[in-house]
């Protein structure tokens, strides 16, 4: 495989405006999929190595802004996901062939265990809450599908809860345990959807103008999207034994990265109350410098907050 020139990736802290409140250098990688820790002190990423062949998982102490590799082996090891306590991290790996979910301690310490392999070419850890794990899977028949995993009874098969001749992932389940989020081009174009654990019996539709990569804040208020305009966006949600949701609202357009991602790749994470979102931007200055836009609805000519 051809070596891919490394243009550096930072962490960067935005405000529910867009402005720039933080920011943290990362080794020379670039680096994918932010994911906060439960506690909100570390972040999960995934680098994307010179040789295309090969990626790592690294977790990155956002105090001290101190990075370490997790990591070593040949192939793939990406699409990070914290387990409920911190303790863990899911992930994706190629080292038997087919793309199985593995896990590994993110202290750094401690033995990898394989959480689920099967034929399927092709699986993704998406959200893990509580003993429930869900992550996509590419089918000859369906396509892109979701399934659910229990994390405490590894053996058993997974649950097939998403599996329609239409797209379905990006999956968050929410804090509570009781829903999962999820984008479907099922209409036509993806938007965000809502349906109950673990059955999918109840069903919601979150969006009508297009989204993508749903992610709750920690107490399930707000569900976060990315707007077909690449814009961050949040709707307010009330749960009970039904949820309502609110009236979608644009926060700031989402800095697009200026180096190649997949697009099952997450983009972005939020802080737990939802004031805060942590993506990654570009080191290197110039032409590849993070662009943060404050006030853009007056610059386009619209006033409304």
């Amino acid at each position: 495989m051809p070596l891919r020139e490394s243009a550096g990736t930072k962490v960067v802290w935005l405000d529910r405006r867009g402005r720039l409140v933080g920011e943290a250098p990362l080794p020379r990688e670039t680096f994918v999929s932010p994911r906060l820790s439960p506690d909100g002190r570390r972040l999960a990423l995934a680098s994307q190595g010179p040789k295309e062949s090969e990626s790592d998982l690294w977790v990155v102490d956002l105090a001290s802004e101190q990075a370490s590799r997790l990591t070593f082996a040949p192939g793939h090891e990406r699409y990070p996901v914290w387990s409920p306590d911190g303790r863990s991290l899911a992930f994706q790996t190629d080292r038997g062939g087919a793309f199985d979910l593995w896990t590994r301690p993110s202290s750094g310490s401690g033995a990898e265990r394989v959480l689920h392999e099967s034929p399927t070419a092709w699986k993704i850890p998406q959200s893990w809450v509580g003993d429930t794990l869900a992550f996509g899977t590419a089918e000859p028949e369906t396509g892109f599908d979701v399934s659910l995993l229990r994390s405490d009874r590894p053996a058993e098969p997974p649950v097939r809860l998403l599996h329609s001749a239409a797209s379905e992932g990006e999956t968050a389940i929410s804090p509570d345990g009781r829903w999962l989020a999820f984008a479907s081009n099922e209409s036509g174009r993806e938007e965000v959807y809502v349906v109950s654990l673990p059955d999918a019996k109840v069903k919601y539709q979150v969006t009508t103008q297009g989204g993508r990569h749903p992610v709750w804040t920690r107490g399930g208020r707000e569900l976060f999207f990315l707007t077909p305009g690449y814009s961050i966006a949040a709707v307010p949600v009330a749960a009970g034994e039904s949820l309502t949701f609110g009236s979608p609202a644009t926060l700031f357009p989402h800095p697009r990265p200026s180096w190649g991602i997949a697009a099952d790749e997450v983009l972005f994470d939020v802080s737990a109350d939802g004031s805060r979102v942590v993506l990654l931007g570009p080191e290197s200055q110039g032409s590849q410098a993070l662009l943060v836009v404050t006030d853009w609805r007056a610059e386009l000519g619209d006033e409304r907050e």
